[in-house]
C-alpha cells in the first residue's frame, strides 16, 4: 500500500487540536501566578502533548530538568504537603516492593549463572566435528616498522578461539552464535562473539558456520573442502570491541588446515577479506631476521598483494607474508596457540613492517575455570579491547608528529573490498535512490536488464527489468554495484544523473570510485523522467517550495576526492571553478512525485528506510518527499560548512535548546527580566504583550521543534 493522501478532515481536525493546545498554554502562562514555579510549569505545559513522542522529547525533559534545578533547585518539584503527608506510607510500600524485586532477580541470576556441564550444541546441517574447544587468549601484540623511519612498539591484547559450529554461553565466560538458540536460552556470557559483525555485511545467513559456507561458496570453495573451521578474534565486552584482524582456521576432513581466512578492519570502519591456501612448504623467508616464526610443525604460509588501505602511514602498494601456527596441532605439543607474523613488504620486496599477535602464558577453557580464575581474568583483561583504538591514535600521533612520516589520504575501497557501514542520511538516500533506479529501468528506452547491489549493509542485490519486455526480446544487461556508501550522500550533490555516473565512476581515478559499472555501454539506456520543474513545485505548498529552494540554493559539487584524476589534461585543477547553476536533480523531481505516487515507488521508500535507517516513521502518514528534502538539507549543509561531519548538526541542535531553557529560568523566570512588574494602570494590553513574551522564551524549545519539522 503507498502513502495514503490526507483527507482535508484529518488536516483540519489536526490543525484544531494544534490551536487548542497553543491557546490553552497561552492562558496558562497569562492566567496563573507568575514565577512562582518555574521549573514545575516549564514541565506542565501543554505543548509537550502536542509534541508527543518525538525524536527529540526525552532530551529536552532532561535539559528542563538539569537547567531548572541548576537554577532554583530541586524544591520547586516538590509537591504540596498535604500529598506527601497521605502519600509516605503508600512510597515506604513501594520502595519495600522495589527492593523484593532486586533481591528476587539477582537469586534467580544467580541459579541461571551456575555452572553446568559443557556440552557443545549443534545446528542441523552443521558440521559435526568439534576437536577444538573456546579459549580464552591473553597475549601480546607487537609492531615493527622498518623504514623509511624505524619505530616499534608493544601491547597486550586479549582475543578468543570459538569453534564455528558452536553456540550458547560457555559458562558465563563466553558466548557465540546466540541467535541460533532460543529466545529464552539466550544468555550472553562477559565476552561475546556475534555472527553479524564478522565477513560480509547483512546478509539472512544466522551462525558464523552459515556466514562463513556462504562466504567460501562466493569465491568457488565447495562445502565439501572443509569440514571444520576455528575464529581466533578479539571479542566483545558490554556491547564494544574494535578487531583489527581476525584469523578464520579452515580444516579438512582429515584435521589438516588447509585455508585461513584474514578479515582485516581499518579504522574507517572498512573491510578485506583475505582467502589464502597454505603453501605446499612452509619457511621461515616470509619473517625477517631477528624476528621470532612459529614452531615448523605447526606453521602455515602464504602472501599475497596488498589492496586495501590499512594505515595513512603506507600507501596501498606491497605485499603482504602470513606465518600462522596451526591452534590444533598447538595444542597438541603445547606450544602457542595463537602465534601469527604478518610481514609487509614493500614493491620493492623490502621488509617494511613486521606485526605480530601472539598467545602470552596459558590459554584458559572457559568450561574448566574456577570462578577466582574467571574474577582475576575480568579483572585483569576486561579493558584491554577499549583500549585498541586509542592506542592505535597514540601511534599515529608519534609518526605523525614525532617521527614526520607521509600521510596517504584515505582511498576509496577497491571492488574487493568491503565500505564502511552506512550513516542513517546515507540509508535514507539508498533507499530513494533505489526507488529512482526502478524508475529509470520502467521507462529505459530498450529493454533491460539491471543488476543492482547497494553498499554493503544495505541489502542483498536485486534485479529489475524494463516494463513491457517480450519473450522475444532481446534484453540488454547492465550491473551497477555502490562500494562506498558515500556514494548516495555523493550523488545528490549533482544536478545530472548521468555526470553523478561519470564523475562517481566511469571518468575517475580509481582510487575515487564509489561505484562501479558493467557493461557500461548500456548506460544511455536509462533515462530520466520528463517531469518538469514547474510541475513538480505545483504540487507544493508556500512553505515547501520556500524549503525546496533553499536545498537548491545549497546544492554544490560534491567535496573534494582524496586524488585528483590520473586522467586530467588540466595542470591545475584548484584554479578551476564550477560556475554553472545548479539546479533541482532528477531525483528531486522524483521525490516530490513520490507525494501523488501510487504505491509502486513510495512501497520501496518505505520499506528500505524502516530497514536500514534509524529513524522513526509513522507508515500511514510520512511525506516521504519531506524525509528526503531534510536528509539532502542536512547532507549539504555538513558538506558545506562543517567539513562533512553531520553529527555537528546534532551537537549544534542540541546546544540551541539548552541556550532557549537557560534563557527562560535564568534571565525571564527569576532574573532581572522577571522581577520587572506591571505598573499600575498599565494598559491591558501591555500586560497581555509581557505575558505573551513569557510565554515564548518559556516553550522556545517548543517552538524550535515546530520551526524544525514544519
Amino acid at each position: 500500500m503507498g502513502v495514503r493522501t490526507k483527507s482535508s478532515n484529518d488536516t483540519v481536525v489536526k490543525k484544531a487540536g494544534s490551536a487548542f493546545f497553543v491557546v490553552i498554554s497561552i492562558l496558562n502562562t497569562c492566567m496563573l501566578p507568575y514565577g512562582r514555579r518555574p521549573l514545575r510549569e516549564s514541565l506542565l505545559q501543554p505543548l509537550w502533548v502536542l509534541r508527543g513522542l518525538d525524536s527529540t522529547f526525552f532530551t529536552d525533559i532532561a535539559i528542563t530538568l538539569l537547567v531548572g534545578i541548576y537554577y532554583h533547585g530541586i524544591d520547586d518539584l516538590k509537591p504540596p504537603s498535604w500529598i506527601l503527608e497521605t502519600r509516605l506510607v503508600e512510597s515506604q510500600v513501594f520502595a519495600c516492593l522495589i527492593l523484593l524485586m532486586i533481591f528476587a532477580g539477582l537469586i534467580v541470576w544467580r541459579g541461571e549463572a551456575q555452572p553446568s556441564e559443557f556440552v557443545p550444541q549443534q545446528e542441523d546441517g552443521s558440521s559435526k566435528e568439534h576437536f577444538l574447544p573456546p579459549l580464552l587468549l591473553p597475549g601480546r601484540t607487537t609492531h615493527s616498522r622498518m623504514f623509511p623511519q624505524k619505530h616499534s612498539f608493544a601491547y597486550s591484547y586479549f582475543s578468543v578461539g570459538v569453534p564455528v559450529n558452536f553456540k550458547g554461553c560457555a559458562e558465563s565466560m563466553l558466548s557465540t552464535n546466540l541467535e541460533l538458540l532460543p529466545p529464552n536460552e539466550r544468555r550472553k556470557g562477559w565476552f561475546n562473539v556475534n555472527a553479524a559483525d564478522y565477513l560480509y555485511r547483512g546478509g539472512p545467513e544466522r551462525g558464523l558456520e552459515e556466514r562463513l559456507r556462504c562466504y567460501l561458496r562466493g569465491e568457488g570453495v565447495p562445502d565439501e573442502a572443509w569440514s571444520f573451521a576455528y575464529l581466533v578474534t578479539a571479542p566483545k565486552f558490554l556491547g564494544y570491541s574494535f578487531n583489527p584482524v581476525s584469523f578464520w582456521y579452515i580444516y579438512d576432513s582429515s584435521r589438516k588446515l588447509t585455508m585461513m581466512v584474514l578479515e582485516v578492519n581499518n579504522t574507517f570502519g572498512e573491510r578485506r577479506l583475505y582467502l589464502l591456501k597454505a603453501e605446499e612448504k612452509a619457511s621461515d623467508e616470509s619473517v625477517p631476521d631477528g624476528f621470532e616464526a612459529p614452531a615448523k610443525a605447526t606453521k602455515f604460509t602464504n602472501a599475497w598483494v596488498k589492496d586495501f588501505h590499512v594505515s595513512p602511514f603506507n600507501s596501498r602498494k606491497g605485499k603482504y607474508s602470513l606465518t600462522a601456527a596451526d591452534p590444533v596441532a598447538a595444542l597438541k605439543t603445547g606450544s602457542k596457540v595463537l602465534d601469527n607474523v604478518v610481514v609487509l613488504n614493500s614493491s620493492k620486496a623490502h621488509a617494511k613492517l613486521v606485526a605480530r599477535v601472539y598467545s602470552d602464558g596459558d590459554h584458559m577453557d572457559p568450561t574448566t575455570m574456577s570462578t577466582s580464575q574467571a574474577l582475576r581474568l575480568l579483572a585483569s583483561w576486561f579493558w584491554v579491547g577499549f583500549l585498541t583504538f586509542p592506542r592505535i591514535i597514540v601511534q599515529a600521533y608519534q609518526l605523525y608528529f614525532k617521527r614526520k612520516m607521509h600521510v596517504w589520504f584515505r582511498p576509496e575501497v577497491l571492488a574487493s573490498s568491503i565500505g564502511r557501514t552506512h550513516t542513517s542520511s546515507e540509508a535514507i538516500l539508498e533507499a530513494f535512490f533505489r526507488a529512482y533506479l526502478g524508475s529509470l529501468v520502467d521507462n529505459a528506452s530498450a529493454p533491460l536488464r539491471l543488476i543492482y547491489t547497494p553498499a554493503g549493509g544495505l541489502g542483498e542485490s536485486i534485479i529489475m527489468m524494463s516494463k513491457d519486455v517480450k519473450d522475444d526480446d532481446q534484453v540488454k544487461e547492465l550491473t551497477l554495484r555502490v562500494i562506498s556508501p558515500a556514494f548516495y550522500t555523493r550523488f545528490v550533490h549533482y544536478s545530472h544523473t548521468t555526470e553523478a555516473f561519470d564523475r562517481e565512476s566511469l571518468h575517475t581515478d580509481p582510487k575515487n570510485r564509489t561505484i562501479v559499472f558493467e557493461n557500461a555501454e548500456n548506460l544511455p539506456l536509462l533515462r530520466s523522467s520528463s517531469t518538469s520543474p514547474s510541475t513538480t513545485n505545483s504540487n507544493l505548498g508556500k512553505i515547501d517550495q520556500y524549503r525546496w529552494q533553499l536545498l537548491q540554493r545549497l546544492r554544490s559539487p560534491p567535496p573534494a576526492t582524496a586524488y585528483p584524476d590520473s586522467d586530467t589534461t588540466i595542470s591545475d585543477r584548484a584554479s578551476v571553478q564550477d560556475i554553472r547553476k545548479m539546479p533541482s536533480s532528477a531525483l528531486d523531481h522524483f521525490a516530490i512525485s513520490l507525494l501523488h505516487d501510487d504505491g509502486k515507488y513510495s512501497d520501496v521508500v518505505k520499506a528500505q528506510i524502516l530497514k536500514n535507517a534509524s529513524v522513526l516513521l509513522r507508515v500511514e502518514e510520512t511525506n516521504l518527499a519531506a524525509v528526503y528534502r531534510d536528509t539532502v538539507t542536512k547532507v549539504f549543509i555538513a558538506d558545506t560548512y562543517l567539513l562533512g561531519f553531520e553529527g555537528l548538526l546534532s551537537v549544534i541542535d542540541l546546544v540551541v535548546r539548552i541556550l532557549l531553557v537557560v534563557v527562560w529560568f535564568k534571565f525571564f523566570a527569576t532574573g532581572e527580566i522577571g522581577q520587572m512588574k506591571s505598573k499600575k494602570g498599565e494598559r491591558a494590553w501591555a500586560v497581555f504583550g509581557w505575558k505573551l513574551c513569557a510565554w515564548v522564551v518559556q516553550n522556545g524549545v517548543h517552538l524550535w521543534y515546530s520551526v524544525k519539522s514544519a
